[in-house]
């Protein structure tokens, strides 16, 4: 399934989902020991900084409140966001680009971001 349904498990309208599934936005991962920062950008850019294992507060794109952990398993980083609707984002570089995997319960979503 496409991030257009992962939105919908998440509550976001469609509109919005609509809209978030017609954009190619580029994604910046930058690393520094164990502190990271992932850069979305888009016409709604966000950024998330952590540190691997710590959890952290954060407002995602679509206005959730969530408790935030980020742990690397396996060569790759594995995103468990708490809150009214709980959710893991996996990240990993498959052939050169970057695959996303968003898992809101049964609902599974993947976005496959080509490297430029």
């Amino acid at each position: 399934m496409g991030f257009f349904w992962g939105g919908r498990a998440l509550g976001v309208g469609r509109v919005n989902r609509m809209l978030a599934n017609s954009v190619k936005p580029t994604i910046v991962i930058e690393q520094n020991g164990d502190d990271f920062v992932i850069r979305t950008l888009s016409m709604r850019s966000s950024e998330l900084q952590f540190k691997l294992g710590v959890e952290f507060e954060y407002v995602s794109m679509d206005g959730r409140k969530l408790q935030v952990t980020v742990d690397l398993e396996d060569d790759k980083l594995v995103q468990t966001e708490k809150g009214e609707k709980g959710s893991v984002i996996t990240r990993e570089i498959v052939d050169g680009d970057l695959k996303t995997v968003l898992s809101i319960g049964e609902v599974v979503a993947t976005r496959i971001y080509k490297r430029i």
